[in-house]
């Protein structure tokens, strides 16, 4: 391809890239801003209190759960510094990481086999709805995992074309910090390092001869993670009393829903599927012309072997997570966005270059149709997604609960308390005073904590309780516990705002009480 060419192809590139920024950015206040969210904004904003801070090192939060880092709150950390926490100080720096993770998958496609199935790929990956929707909403957390999955892929693709091993050392902390921020990052660490041992064992052979201290010192630390993680997983495992026949059905249904880029949607409003007629009708002409191309990329023996590579890892990751049977969302197996493009994009890329076949014209003219197709079916699956958001949606992330949280600013001085689960970390997050939110959601679940509870808030000091009508109780019985308790001690309490979901119907109450 001529650097004409070459400019036109990254020309169209970056077009491809902000049409997902901004199909990603589209009515980004909706949803409301979720309980899962937001775990990381109370470390992020200094962590006055433990509310998701597990361990701590020097005071600095290290761990918000004993399986998630703390990664994601340092990086927040100037910027809430410096900035409000609302939709968008949230959702653009997370829409922006995951993103640049698709971007790095995209590069590599790029540098390994040339402009075409680099912009192939980007048209599939920057687009796929799941890497936007879930970068978007970030609750698994997904962002950072897309982002670090991205450097490995494109480091060891680099390191196979370079043989430079600075790409090597780039592919180990990239797993390191993966696993850090997310331990179920382990899957893609191990099927990467698996793929690349089953496929380049002459050259990592090669690099332990030529380079014996690097290859001790990498081979060791990779390792040494690696068991680790692994010991840390087996411990933190979770019995399940799930039947392989109820598991294999139910992890094939969370794959369908990642590959049509249903699985926010499901999540947030149900019904993930209503979007894999669209998606599916655009990506059906991209399967047949990748099809087409599979014999011409076969012929190049350095190519075969790295599309093997690729394979292996994407069905590695797969096995990974349908093994895993705590793997209960969209938001594990979302892991396997953009790496399923992957394998169509060098196809494409060699049907569109063959110089043997004839047609060149006719062949180009396919490609770029079944391209636009597929980005419409993606782009229409991301327009059903955003749309339903705006809608009737699941009950935490409706934006009421975002009106509620909001309160909290016009109170300075006063403590806010959550009775049900939902609440909590959206308080934390719009609390001009964060040390004066307590989630205490699992306290009124018994009537015996309640009432502790309530007999040890302190005196003359307004105490606001947020709590959720009946019909939409997380946990059912908690508002009952609660008004009890009250009525128990004596105290009074006034219902001083209500907040309504998306129909109008009252949903949240705050009540006031004084000691």
């Amino acid at each position: 391809m001529s650097s004409k060419q070459t400019l036109s192809g990254r020309v169209i590139l970056l077009a491809i890239l902000i049409i997902a920024v901004f199909l990603a950015c589209l009515k980004i206040d909706r949803p409301g801003l979720y309980y899962d969210e937001l775990l990381f904004v109370n470390a992020a904003t200094g962590a006055k209190t433990n509310i998701y801070v597990s361990t701590r090192i020097f005071g600095i939060p290290v761990l918000l759960m004993k399986y998630i880092g703390a990664l994601k709150s340092w990086i927040y950390f100037p910027i809430f510094s410096l900035l409000p926490v609302n939709a968008w100080t949230v959702r653009l720096p997370a829409i922006l990481i995951g993103l640049a993770g698709a971007l790095w998958l995209v590069t590599a496609l790029w540098r390994s086999f040339g402009p075409a199935t680099g912009i192939a790929g980007a048209v599939m990956i920057l687009l796929d709805p799941t890497i936007l929707m879930h970068s978007r909403l970030d609750w698994g957390p997904n962002a950072l995992m897309f982002f670090f999955r991205g450097l490995v892929v494109l480091a060891m693709m680099e390191w196979i074309r370079t043989r430079d091993h600075k790409w090597i050392w780039l592919a180990i902390i990239s797993m390191m910090l993966g696993i850090f921020d997310k331990l179920n990052f382990i899957w893609f660490a191990f099927a990467a390092t698996g793929a690349l041992v089953l496929f380049y064992k002459d050259r990592l052979l090669d690099f332990a001869h030529t380079r014996p201290r690097h290859a001790a010192l990498a081979g060791g630390l990779l390792s040494a993670t690696l068991i680790t993680a692994t010991i840390r997983a087996v411990h933190l495992a979770v019995h399940t009393d799930t039947t392989w026949s109820q598991r294999l059905p139910y992890a094939a249904l969370l794959i369908r829903m990642t590959l049509c880029g249903g699985g926010a949607l499901d999540f947030v409003s149900h019904f993930g599927l209503r979007v894999e007629q669209w998606f599916w009708s655009g990506y059906l002409p991209v399967i047949a012309v990748a099809l087409f191309g599979i014999r011409p990329l076969l012929r190049l023996p350095a190519q075969r072997r790295l599309n093997g590579w690729l394979i292996t890892l994407f069905s590695l990751v797969t096995a990974a997570f349908v093994l895993t049977k705590t793997a209960t969302g969209t938001h594990h197996s979302s892991m396997l966005s953009g790496i399923w493009e992957m394998l169509l994009a060098p196809p494409i890329g060699a049907f569109w270059d063959n110089p043997a076949a004839r047609r060149r014209l006719s062949r180009h003219i396919a490609a770029a149709g079944a391209l636009v197709l597929a980005a419409a079916g993606s782009a229409a699956s991301s327009l059903i997604s955003i749309n339903a958001f705006t809608q009737p949606v699941n009950l935490n992330w409706d934006i009421a609960n975002t009106k509620a949280a909001a309160f909290t600013n016009e109170r300075p001085g006063a403590l806010f308390v959550s009775a049900d689960w939902g609440i909590g970390n959206i308080l934390v997050a719009k609390a001009g005073d964060r040390s004066a939110v307590m989630d205490a959601w699992p306290v009124f679940t018994d009537p015996q904590k309640a009432d502790t509870f309530i007999k040890n808030l302190p005196e003359n000091k307004d105490v606001y309780i947020f709590t959720r009508m009946p019909e939409f109780e997380n946990f059912r019985g908690n508002r009952t516990i609660l008004t009890n308790v009250l009525k128990k001690n004596h105290i009074s309490h006034e219902i001083t705002a209500t907040y309504t979901d998306w129909q109008n119907v009252p949903m949240i109450e705050i009540w006031k009480i004084r000691l």
